[in-house]
């Protein structure tokens, strides 16, 4: 009888750790987020209707895993004024503590996946080559943006590192 009251203690314990509501910004370790199931043209057009327009930074977080195993959580500092625009036209801009990135950056929407297209460019004599890299939208309406990117890297030693960083952003 003991055994069974212990195994139903155990049992109702781990119900209600696993159904706990989980952190809304929180990213899959070592996965890229899924794109929206919800991709058609009406969502994606509705959506990139949402997305144009300044958006201003409020909060930063960035989430380093070593291995699958979170080794640390930072909060970069956001200077009020700094946005992020996107165009009709397809571009992107980033305005960082006043500063432009001083080059707009070719964006495409589908469903929640903005691929970024940057282009060849070369900065104090160093060439940084052309790539893609897209951002996950976790949040997307008139006020509200929220938005993950993430990067791998892969050491020479077999260590797996990546980093998520989630941009919380307002109009």
């Amino acid at each position: 009888m003991k055994n069974l009251f212990s195994l139903i203690f155990l049992t109702l314990i781990a119900s209600a750790i696993y159904s706990c509501k989980k952190n809304e910004d929180t990213a899959h370790i070592g996965k890229s987020l899924p794109p929206s199931p919800s991709s058609n043209a009406e969502t994606d057009a509705k959506n990139r209707a949402l997305l144009l327009g300044k958006w201003y930074e409020i909060a930063d977080t960035v989430r380093e895993y070593k291995n699958g195993k979170l080794v640390r959580t930072s909060h970069p500092i956001v200077t009020p004024g700094d946005y992020q625009a996107f165009t009709p036209d397809g571009y992107w801009t980033e305005v960082l503590r006043g500063n432009s990135s001083q080059r707009q950056i070719k964006y495409t929407l589908k469903g929640n996946i903005i691929k970024m297209d940057h282009e060849a460019y070369t900065n104090g004599g160093i060439t940084e080559p052309a790539y893609s890299k897209n951002t996950y939208i976790k949040t997307l309406n008139a006020t509200t943006l929220i938005n993950f990117v993430n990067d791998t890297i892969l050491y020479a030693n077999g260590d797996v590192y990546v980093v998520y960083e989630i941009f919380h952003s307002k109009r």
